[in-house]
């Protein structure tokens, strides 16, 4: 299986599987052209920097790797407590958040290594991360039913949206940055006006 993907530009993208690896892909060819081997499990969370020289997995195997895509090597390995399922970089890419199936989601600086903190209130285990546009905020969906919203620059929370009624699997911010969007484990998506809390609509896919 695939667990995630993301475009890299230049005609390429990333994809994360189950048999451990993620792969750099040519799309105009539809060739493989890179295989990010080193982790022990399945990768189930992976985002690219913004200037596309450099991907953050996370894996099963209970760590974050950061990756060279021009030589498709480790820079660094960040040690979580539990298996990872979602990963972004913040703070323009000084940053790696990591949400894990402990519920809680671990922050690094990605050119010491060194652990910024950790953002805790769920549950159940993290699913999926969106940031803000503008880099501030950091959204979380959960097994627990629940998003959350955080500040990353105070460390703490803002508000708890629930509506679902299943298991959260994905959120991600508008361009805007003022709603968000949820897909949930019964079909359903949910769109979120993040400053009161109030659902806009709820999609039953």
């Amino acid at each position: 299986p695939v667990t995630s993907v993301a475009f890299i530009g230049d005609g390429r993208a990333l994809t994360a599987s189950d048999d451990k690896t993620a792969i750099v892909w040519d799309l105009k060819a539809l060739k493989p052209i890179k295989r990010l081997e080193g982790h022990q499990h399945k990768v189930m969370g992976l985002a690219v920097s913004k200037d596309a020289k450099r991907a953050v997995t996370g894996s099963w195997d209970r760590t974050v790797r950061l990756w060279d895509l021009s030589q498709g090597k480790t820079i660094r390995v960040f040690r979580h407590a539990s298996p990872v399922n979602a990963v972004v970089f913040t703070d323009g890419g000084k940053t790696i958040a990591a949400g894990s199936h402990d519920g809680k989601i671990r922050l690094w600086n990605t050119e010491t290594g060194r652990s910024k903190g950790s953002l805790e209130g769920h549950e159940l285990g993290i699913t999926g991360l969106s940031v803000s546009p503008d880099g501030k905020r950091l959204l979380s969906a959960s097994i627990d039913k629940t998003l959350r919203l955080w500040d990353l620059k105070t460390m703490t929370e803002i508000k708890v949206y629930k509506e679902h009624e299943a298991p959260v699997y994905a959120v991600t911010f508008s361009p805007d940055g003022k709603t968000a969007l949820s897909a949930g484990r019964n079909g359903t998506l949910v769109q979120w006006n993040l400053a009161d809390g109030n659902t806009i609509r709820t999609i039953r896919a």
